[in-house]
């Protein structure tokens, strides 16, 4: 859902409002008089073509069921079908059930049995809506009566033109007016002098109907949102339009502050004002949290007086402060902002503003709520993730991490990078089962464990053999999957073990057919409790491919396929041990394979794969031709197109970790050196000693002719994450073949609280902000952002002169 809303388009003096109003007045009291409907609407097309929103209803007792909006392409429903076909549409039981099945949400406006016919807007030019009429319960309509209806559809549709002809637009208005019914017996005689002109023409201010119609709305929406944007923009729509107001500004009590969580239609400089204000300090806002206070400022004067600050426009109108209320407490206030100088509200008015505000309260306290519970939960788990990754000469690392839908909770996914005790790396990436805390406490645990094992110097079986029985003895009703890789850097040469997780995959530039059909050599190992497996196996290239399983994702056996896939299946159940915590005397084999210099390594958790949306074997095979097409690209970008691809169709439906990691390995007449240097976080002086540390690199690498567009790049980017980022940075160097590359890493210890949702004047502080990357971006050869470990990577190239 948007941030920001457009003002209203419509008012009581707007232009063609008044004439618009009183046609749709006129035509809706004649047909309600004539046809006797349980609800008479007319809904008018929305300025982008996508909607009929309803536009005016008469009061009956059931006038506040009226469908506040229909889709305009809908042509199932009665209303939208006649204003695509230009032709009178009636909506029976079967119809109903038909479009109830396709939108559930017709039910709360229809839980009982009626019968709805509906006459098109239109000419032969314009096409402008349609009435539609419902009859509880449903009834025979005679030809004479969809006729009448007809005829006065046309007619509307006629003063349209006309009103459209002489330049004023036929716009929908804010909410729906509600129009009283007629009484019944002889109206009185028409009085031409009148400044009303007939009662036909007369349109009803608010009324009952009308605020029970916007509270329902309100609530309806308000039900849905999980996030404090999504309750600021639904506030806005729902309701500073109804009541006419042009800037809506909520804040909540927190720790003796007033924070902002969300405005529009304010400056910065009134937003920046009142956040963080003490609530010993008095000021109109904070008196309103205290002492519980409605207050009304009608003029600037006022407004100035009081405390509030000086607007830009000089046009201001009336301020209004309410407070939020929740739970019986005060949690919060609200400030309006009117249009005209001495904009009061009625009694009316002001009942229905705090019933409306008390249910805003509620849902911002829980939206509040959850945003704390998620951050708290989300960072305790990124904690657990690698601060950095390992920067070596032979081995390019990045990593991705991802939470599953907004609605679940945290999860157990996790990768790692370790320097074992021999000079070989280890990779590593496993997945607890669930989305709970206690999923997050496990994986905490388990990533230790395989940390201590590894430094022991065991190879990757036994690290899961000891695991598994460690998770064994802690009693957890949880298991979860892993998956080892030790890594010869001098050699390529990998032992690879599974513990249920997915093999890694493997990319090659140079080759047009992926590597998962070669032989490998499968090792039985046997636990050596004293110290690791000894021996060095012959290694191949190894077999990638999924956990052992002889069903798809969906259930459904694997029979059909050939028989080189059963056997490959069976060659893959061999190395893939079961999970851990499900036998504790569980054995695991590895696999011994190698890896050719520039190969791409993928080691992933299931929601990258999204297999219960593709099946198994497709999700496999898409992610390995990504994998393949781009093995010889920026490690950075591969990994951002591979979880890319997972967001195609729909959010994941399971935490996504990916681990990649590109093999450079001892190329001939290739010089591979790297650097890297930490500067602490606030530490503005560090910004000369990553100077000094450039030149002193580019002197010894004979890169001198590069140091001027280097020093200028990184001053940019590492003061940049110094000053926004507000974390230590580190800056790593690498010489490759063509360019030399350079990686800003931050990272912010301190949980992400969320900031205020403005709704205006966002594009001044991001164009502020960004400037450096300007210079970045008109310098470098390439250059990008993106997640990386408990913050993020900021990296750009620049090509080495032949």
């Amino acid at each position: 859902m948007s941030d920001t809303f457009p003002p209203p388009v419509t008012g009581p003096g707007r232009p063609g409002t008044l004439r618009r109003d009183a046609v749709l007045a006129a035509a809706l009291r004649r047909l309600h008089r004539r046809l006797g409907p349980g609800t008479c609407a007319a809904y008018l097309v929305s300025e982008d073509g996508r909607e009929l929103r309803a536009a005016m209803s008469v009061d009956t007792s059931l006038g506040f069921t009226v469908p506040p909006a229909i889709p305009a392409d809908a042509v199932e429903l009665a209303t939208a079908k006649a204003f695509r076909t230009g032709e009178l549409a009636v909506f029976g039981p079967v119809e109903r059930e038909r479009a109830e099945r396709l939108n559930p949400t017709l039910v709360l406006y229809g839980p009982f049995p009626f019968l709805l016919a509906s006459a098109p807007l239109c000419t032969a030019r314009r096409r402008y809506g349609a009435l539609s009429l419902r009859w509880m319960p449903p009834r025979e309509v005679g030809r004479d009566e969809l006729a009448l209806l007809r005829s006065v559809g046309d007619e509307v549709a006629r003063e349209f033109d006309a009103l459209a002809d002489a330049g004023v637009p036929v716009t929908v208005p804010p909410v729906p007016r509600f129009l009283s019914v007629p009484p019944a017996g002889p109206r009185p005689p028409h009085d031409p002098t009148a400044s009303g002109g007939h009662e036909d023409d007369a349109v009803d201010e608010l009324g009952s109907t009308a605020y029970l119609y916007a509270l329902q709305k309100l609530t309806s929406a308000l039900a849905a949102a999980v996030l404090t944007r999504d309750v600021v923009a639904i506030t806005g729509e729902q309701l500073l339009r109804p009541f006419g107001g042009r800037a809506l500004m909520l804040c909540l009590a927190e720790e003796g502050l007033l924070r902002v969580v969300g405005a529009t239609g304010f400056s910065r400089e009134e937003v920046r004002r009142v956040d963080g204000t003490p609530l010993s300090r008095a000021t109109p806002e904070t008196d309103t949290v205290t002492d519980v206070r409605i207050s009304f400022h009608s003029t600037p004067g006022e407004i100035r007086r009081a405390g509030t600050g000086a607007r830009r426009d000089p046009d201001v109108g009336t301020r209004v402060h309410v407070p939020l209320i929740s739970g019986g407490r005060v949690v919060g206030a609200c400030v309006l902002e009117f249009p005209a100088p001495g904009r009061g509200l009625g009694f009316e008015e002001r009942a229905m503003l705090m019933m409306m505000l008390e249910q805003v309260g509620q849902s911002l306290a829980r939206a509040r709520s959850y945003e704390v519970k998620q951050v708290l939960a989300q960072t305790m788990q990124r904690s657990l993730l690698p601060r950095t990754l390992p920067h070596l000469p032979e081995l390019l690392t990045t990593a991705r991490y991802f939470p599953a839908n907004e609605g679940a909770e945290v999860g157990g996914d996790w990768y790692d990078v370790l320097r074992l005790p021999d000079g070989r790396i280890g990779l590593v990436v496993g997945d607890v089962e669930g989305h709970t805390m206690d999923a997050v406490g496990v994986m905490g645990q388990l990533r230790s464990a395989v940390r201590a094992y590894a430094a022991e110097g065991h190879e990757p079986a036994a690290v899961l053999e000891r695991t598994n029985r460690l998770l064994a003895g802690l009693e957890s009703e949880l298991y979860a999957t892993c998956c080892c890789v030790w890594l010869d850097l001098a050699t390529g040469a990998a032992r690879t073990a599974s513990a249920g997780h997915w093999l890694p995959l493997v990319g090659e530039p140079d080759r047009t057919e992926h590597h998962r059909a070669e032989p490998h050599r499968t090792e039985h190992h046997r636990a050596d409790p004293g110290g690791p497996a000894s021996g060095q196996p012959a290694c191949t290239r190894p077999e990638f491919d999924r956990p052992a399983s002889g069903r798809s994702s969906s259930g459904r056996s694997d029979s059909g396929r050939s028989e080189s896939r059963r056997s490959e299946s069976r060659r893959t159940e061999q190395v893939v041990g079961p999970p851990l915590g499900i036998d504790t005397g569980a054995a695991y084999r590895q696999t011994a394979s190698v890896l050719r210099p520039g190969s791409v390594l993928a080691l992933f958790t299931g929601g990258l794969l999204q297999a219960r949306r593709l099946g198994t074997d497709a999700a496999l095979a898409r992610l390995a031709d990504l994998l393949r097409e781009g093995a010889g690209e920026n490690l950075e970008v591969l990994a951002d197109r591979l979880v890319g691809a997972r967001l195609t169709h729909r959010p994941p439906d399971d935490d996504t970790a990916l681990l990649l990691v590109r093999y450079e390995g001892a190329r001939p007449g290739q010089r591979q050196r790297v650097a890297d240097v930490s500067v602490h976080r606030h530490d503005l002086q560090g910004v000369g000693h990553v100077r000094r540390f450039l030149r002193e690199h580019l002197r010894d690498w004979e890169l001198t002719a590069l140091f001027d567009d280097l020093e200028l790049l990184a001053s940019e980017v590492v003061t940049n994450a110094l000053v926004h980022a507000d974390s230590a940075v580190d800056l790593r160097l690498r010489e490759c073949a063509d360019r030399v590359r350079v990686e800003v890493r931050d990272t912010d210890p301190r949980p992400p609280v969320p900031s205020a949702v403005l709704g205006t004047g966002r594009a001044e502080e991001e164009a502020e902000s960004g400037r450096g990357l300007v210079i970045v971006d008109a310098l470098a050869a390439d250059w990008g952002s993106s997640p990386s470990g408990r913050g993020k990577t900021t990296w750009f190239e620049i090509g080495i002169p032949r």
